[in-house]
């Protein structure tokens, strides 16, 4: 998310951010489609802040309109939660209803109260009956790519929700056919495109008559056209839902921890649940299949689909080898991208090698890398984006690790996604790091976790934290989480 906290934007009275011009733009070609009863699909490049220009829109109408009917908002699964909070950060005036769980309501007198409804694209297939019976201001999907098949039950069920506009919002607007394509348009503005039948004879082998036809209902832009808007470094922190599964095994390691809280080293207890948050399988043994096992690996190997079809490097940061390993193997069986790991394993003679090797490949490729064995020493400009995967007690080695790729020679801004667990370790660790941040800016310097009292706030606030106030993933299959 790319944003500028300073009060309300002229363009949008209540929203809690100012855009970036490039972003006015987008938001002025959303609001002029929406107000024609027209839609679209906003296709910028991954950290130019789509979720930021939809939420500016939904605002704006909600402020213009005295009637409008509410925004129906469809999101991957993982992305529930942080959609959530991303509503409270930069729209804390919308009412925003979330649409999932065992007590939800299939009413639709109820679900037309609210200023945004936020569902997943599962429920939306189950609730389809109640959600047809609401009239839609707007329906969104993120990571419309979810919807590229046709033929799919969820697209089939999206497709048929009465509303003003739609938009899918994904930074692969076209990943293996032009069919995919005509399925977005067909969901956005249907029949735009033709039937099915008549795109397949006319356009689907035409790229550069497809292209024409699709000028006026595309947005994108990417980080190199508008880099002068940006800012030199772009940071995304991406709070995330466990799976239910995954969420009863981190409520058994907390409890082991809680039972051995006063006889076993506090470090180790900490770095227990930090290991389970980097996957499961580094604290209960190996599994068949990783992915659906962690809500956090389905969210990389998301983020790094769309990064692959803009054909970009990215540099991936895990604290514990057999977290690293996992990553590795699910790259190597998702993608066809090359990808290498370097940790304390890896030889120091060989490390450079690699580097020169990852930097020497004309196109997408990922390095996965230990913060304390590659975090300092190492340039890596080839890489644009960065994933902190585990995050780091010490602001100073997450600014080491990130600097890789965010230094001088680095040609376009880096975006940097820190991805977390709501109401867990990872979000005490996030929470701790905006305090050292904050103390490194107004010293000198933040400080390595110091004595037993520190590490014991730690662990407290660690179990103590209510993970009632968040929900989690019914299950982890791709109606939830990023198609294959």
């Amino acid at each position: 998310m790319v944003e500028r906290l300073a009060g309300g934007s002229a363009e949008s009275a209540g929203l809690e951010a100012h855009p970036y011009p490039y972003q006015s733009d987008g938001l002025r070609w959303l609001s002029a489609r929406a107000n024609a009863g027209l839609g679209g699909i906003l296709a910028d490049e991954m950290g130019l802040g789509k979720t930021l220009q939809i939420m500016a829109l939904i605002v704006q109408r909600r402020s213009e309109r005295v009637d409008v009917g509410p925004a129906l908002v469809i999101v991957p699964a993982t992305l529930m939660e942080n959609w959530s909070r991303e509503f409270a950060k930069f729209a804390p005036t919308l009412r925003v209803y979330r649409h999932s769980g065992g007590g939800r309501t299939r009413r639709p007198s109820e679900l037309a109260k609210p200023d945004v409804v936020l569902t997943t694209y599962e429920t939306a297939v189950i609730d389809q009956p109640a959600l047809e019976q609401v009239t839609w201001d707007l329906v969104v999907v993120d990571e419309a790519q979810a919807i590229k098949n046709p033929d799919a039950q969820r697209s089939i069920a999206i497709r048929s929700l009465p509303r003003t506009a739609a938009f899918a919002v994904t930074g692969t607007p076209l990943e293996n056919r032009t069919l995919d394509t005509w399925s977005l348009a067909d969901f956005s503005l249907p029949g735009y495109l033709g039937t099915r039948v008549g795109f397949g004879s006319t356009l689907e082998n035409e790229p550069d008559l497809l292209r024409r036809a699709l000028r006026p209902l595309v947005l994108r832009r990417e980080i190199r056209q508008v880099a002068s808007d940006l800012p030199e470094k772009i940071e995304a922190d991406v709070a995330l839902e466990m799976f239910a599964p995954e969420a009863s095994l981190y409520e058994a390691v907390r409890e082991v921890v809680r039972g051995e809280r006063k006889r076993a080293p506090l470090l180790a207890l900490l770095t227990k649940l930090r290991m389970f948050t980097a996957h499961p399988d580094c604290v209960f043994g190996a599994s068949p299949q990783p992915e659906a096992r962690s809500a956090k690996l389905t969210r990389l190997l998301g983020i790094l689909e769309e990064l692959e079809g803009e054909g970009v490097k990215s540099l991936v940061f895990v604290a514990f080898t057999q977290a690293a390993d996992i990553i590795v193997s699910s790259i190597q069986h998702r993608f066809g991208v090359p990808v290498w790991s370097v940790d304390g394993r890896t030889p120091i003679a060989q490390r450079q090698t690699i580097i020169d090797r990852f930097a020497s490949i004309d196109g997408p490729a990922v390095l996965v890398l230990n913060p304390a064995a590659a975090g300092v020493g190492l340039n890596i400009q080839a890489a644009s984006h960065v994933v902190h995967f585990t995050l780091e007690w010490n602001p100073a080695r997450e600014a080491q690790a990130t600097a890789r790729a965010w230094r001088r020679g680095q040609q376009i801004p880096v975006t940097v996604h820190r991805l977390y667990y709501a109401a867990s370790i990872d979000e005490v660790i996030l929470d701790r790091l905006s305090l050292k941040r904050e103390l490194f800016d107004s010293v000198i310097q933040a400080s390595e976790l110091e004595g037993d009292g520190g590490l014991a706030e730690l662990i407290d606030q660690a179990l103590s934290i209510d993970r009632s106030r968040v929900s989690v993933i019914d299950q982890p299959d791709s109606e939830g989480g990023f198609p294959r």
